[in-house]
């Protein structure tokens, strides 16, 4: 394992700002009071994708490339959200490595991340992460 983030939340505020930059308002999550009268959840959830948006920075916060020009996204495999995140739960996020590989002038690495319940619940997010380093001399977790 690489790391384990600090416990976080996910504000609503956030929740709406993300469906408003991408036009899924759905009431599951932008809407409190029809939530709290008909969703399963009684509250707004965190889009799924959201989740994913925060993987760049979680990838800043535990695993650090030094003398690397440049860090490129290269995908994801395997994305399930087995559990919806409500707004402002608390989870932190587990990052694994899995295998890695290099080239002439990159190296590349793969990841499973999890977004976590603090309890033994179901995780919100699984997924294999794929990241590809440009001009790298070493990496240091």
């Amino acid at each position: 394992m690489i790391g384990l983030t600090p416990v976080s939340t996910v504000p609503f505020k956030n929740v709406l700002e993300f469906a408003n930059l991408l036009g899924d308002t759905q009431w599951i999550h932008t809407d409190k009071d029809k939530c709290q009268k008909e969703s399963q959840y009684g509250t707004p959830i965190v889009h799924g994708f959201l989740l994913l948006g925060m993987i760049p920075n979680i990838i800043n916060k535990l695993f650090n490339v030094t003398d690397a020009k440049a860090r490129i996204n290269y995908g994801l495999n395997n994305v399930r959200f087995p559990q919806a995140l409500k707004v402002d739960q608390e989870f932190q996020v587990r990052l694994v490595f899995l295998s890695s590989f290099n080239k002439q002038n990159h190296s590349g690495a793969k990841f499973k991340i999890t977004f976590e319940p603090l309890d033994d619940g179901k995780p919100f997010c699984v997924a294999e992460l794929l990241y590809i380093w440009v001009g790298v001399n070493k990496a240091n977790a």
